[in-house]
């Protein structure tokens, strides 16, 4: 489901500026019914023992339903993803919270800390900062470039003698 058409703009799909706005990668093209708007990969453990981890993001508008959890869980439990984030427009329902609370938690490997398997957030939410809780060692969603070689850095020299335009 799109954004209204504004003007003579097109209309954009609600999902890519949430889930890219929170810094989220969404894949190319348009998104199959997978239930996955945008993944965010991190890391929760030691360099020698490093696996990345990933969260899933699934937006929804309009009338909310507890089968959004379910299928988001499902989701999660098949991509072998440690959390999944329900972002939607409007409140939860009991119903939902209840099938999120009943996902668990995930806890990382050496930490003490605890954090729900499935995260319901509205846009209201979003707006006021509240953000998705994990752990935030090191985000690796978008990897640094690595740095240019010195080699790479000098240019070539073209072979001939370069002739004035006038």
């Amino acid at each position: 489901m799109g954004h209204p058409p504004v003007g003579n703009l097109a209309p954009v799909p609600a999902q890519l500026p949430i889930v890219t706005g929170y810094g989220a990668f969404r894949g190319r093209g348009r998104p199959r019914h997978t239930c996955i708007d945008g993944r965010l990969y991190f890391h929760d453990e030691n360099k020698r023992d490093r696996k990345t981890k990933q969260i899933i993001f699934s937006v929804k508008a309009g009338h909310v339903q507890s089968a959004y959890v379910r299928d988001l869980r499902g989701v999660i439990d098949r991509e072998d993803a440690q959390i999944g984030v329900l972002v939607c427009m409007e409140a939860p329902t009991k119903p939902m919270l209840k099938e999120a609370a009943e996902a668990g938690f995930y806890k990382p490997p050496g930490l003490e800390d605890r954090y729900p398997r499935i995260q319901i957030l509205t846009i209201e939410e979003l707006l006021a900062g509240k953000g998705v809780a994990y752990p935030r060692l090191l985000e690796v969603t978008f990897k640094k470039a690595p740095k240019a070689r010195k080699a790479a850095e000098e240019q070539m020299a073209l072979g001939g003698e370069i002739e004035e335009p006038f």
